[in-house]
């Protein structure tokens, strides 16, 4: 821990030299700011490169004229003419001057503007001067002429001179931007690895510490408890329970289990066991037969081949369907010698899936059917959609379609024999729960009443419903 806390200490002053050292934070904004006086360092020497080279230029001009100029003065020309020739190839350097400058000044150059101003003011003098001369001929004074051109050749050399120091200046200091400019991303990786490193070593001299802490905790209660067991008495012959103890022991615990799940079973948990169970809480039962189960897949029912009982002559299953079909048929009144009015209908639910709804309904609607009592099967178990597979034959006839008045719903009809017919929703583009319990479905189902004599609806499981 010490140590990883000396090279923790180590790290951090190396962070701290390499930052006063390259005189830079490691910042985004420092690196933005040394770019930017880089690149004017870079503009600045470039446009006194281009003054530079205008200063040639206009050096080279002006001392072509002093020579001409001295030439015309030695010849034996008339004097006026050459006044006026002067001042015609004054103006014209003028001119060249003019548009030097123009081409390498910067807009934000206060002393470019001046140099200009006054450039322009002494054009615009000869200008008037070769506007106002008459018979090509003017009074100018040759030698004043020649003196102007030389104070001006002196001073385009002396500017032309301190030109050229200025670009040694900025080339130098170009030079040591770049090293400091190209110095800055290895300082950066090595910032960043220094921050790496010491963040590392603070969490492991973090983990040290905590360790640590834990160990001398430890030792301090081993030390402790030895010093306790040190006074404690030592038994001179171990305890333990006999066999006999253990024996008696397991059997008032497991009877005591026993007791608690009878208790729970039939105290706590409201369960229906048989007829009788349904009789107590005012149900009335018609009809009861026992629980199928397929000796393939032992659940109810056999889901790949779904079966009716009572398409079999006999069979105990197929017998108590019959008489559940029968105690039914009297509770409700069914009369098979008159017609009725309308259709009974009967809503068959249960609480969850897999209970035999499905299964009880198909037989018990074959039964109805079998005795001559015209049979609806309405499929509305929108979770499980498997009614149609307890019938190997369907037909669909076109006396049989249903004419519905909603768009939203539709509706298919199936012969299965003579007098069962199977309804089922085939497409829908609303909630069928909600459609279940709207007025349309009531009205609907008032409608198909006037043609059966019984209807048994599937519906869906009553969990969560």
């Amino acid at each position: 821990t010490e140590e990883t806390r000396a090279e923790l200490e180590s790290l951090e002053k190396s962070l701290v030299s390499l930052q006063r050292d390259k005189n830079i934070l490691a910042s985004p904004e420092v690196l933005i700011k040394l770019n930017n006086v880089f690149v004017d360092e870079k503009t600045h020497l470039e446009e006194i490169k281009r003054k530079y080279k205008a200063s040639e230029l206009f050096l080279s001009q002006i001392s072509f004229e002093i020579n001409k100029l001295r030439e015309e003065m030695a010849s034996d020309g008339n004097t006026s003419q050459l006044y006026l020739s002067q001042a015609q190839r004054r103006f014209d350097l003028l001119k060249y001057q003019l548009a030097v400058e123009q081409i390498g000044r910067q807009p934000s150059s206060v002393s470019n503007q001046g140099e200009i101003v006054s450039l322009t003011s002494e054009l615009n003098t000869y200008k008037s001067i070769l506007r106002n001369s008459k018979g090509g001929s003017i009074a100018l004074d040759p030698w004043k002429q020649l003196q102007e051109f030389e104070s001006l050749l002196a001073e385009t050399k002396k500017n032309k001179a301190q030109l050229a120091s200025e670009i040694q200046a900025a080339r130098t200091s170009m030079r040591l931007s770049e090293a400091e400019h190209d110095d800055i991303p290895e300082a950066f990786r090595q910032i960043s690895e220094l921050q790496r490193n010491i963040q590392l070593t603070t969490e492991i001299y973090t983990m040290l510490r905590t360790r640590l802490a834990e160990t001398q905790i430890q030792e301090a209660g081993r030390s402790n408890d030895l010093t306790i067991m040190s006074y404690a008495d030592r038994s001179r012959k171990p305890t333990e329970v006999g066999i006999v103890k253990k024996g008696v022991i397991a059997g008032f615990g497991g009877f005591s289990l026993s007791i608690m799940g009878l208790f729970l079973f039939y105290i706590l948990i409201p369960t229906i066991r048989n007829k009788s169970d349904l009789e107590k809480i005012g149900i009335k039962v018609v009809g009861e037969y026992n629980l199928y189960r397929s000796p393939h897949s032992r659940i109810l029912g056999d889901k790949t081949k779904p079966l009716v009982f009572v398409e079999s002559a006999g069979g105990s299953e197929a017998n108590a369907i019959r008489y559940t079909r029968f105690r039914i048929e009297k509770a409700l009144k069914i009369n098979r010698s008159l017609s009725a009015p309308e259709a009974r209908v009967i809503s068959v639910c249960s609480v969850n899936t897999g209970e035999g709804k499905t299964f009880s309904i198909s037989n018990l609607a074959y039964s109805f059917a079998m005795a001559d009592i015209k049979t609806l099967l309405f499929d509305c178990d929108f979770e499980k959609d498997d009614l149609r597979n307890y019938f190997r034959e369907m037909r669909k006839p076109d006396e049989l379609a249903i004419i519905n008045d909603d768009e939203n719903i539709k509706f298919e009809r199936n012969f299965i024999f003579k007098n069962l017919h199977l309804l089922r929703i085939c497409d829908s583009s609303v909630n069928l729960l909600d459609y279940l319990e709207s007025t349309k479905f009531h009205q609907f189902l008032e409608s198909l009443r006037s043609e059966y004599d019984v209807i048994i609806i599937d519906s869906p499981p009553i969990k969560g419903h």
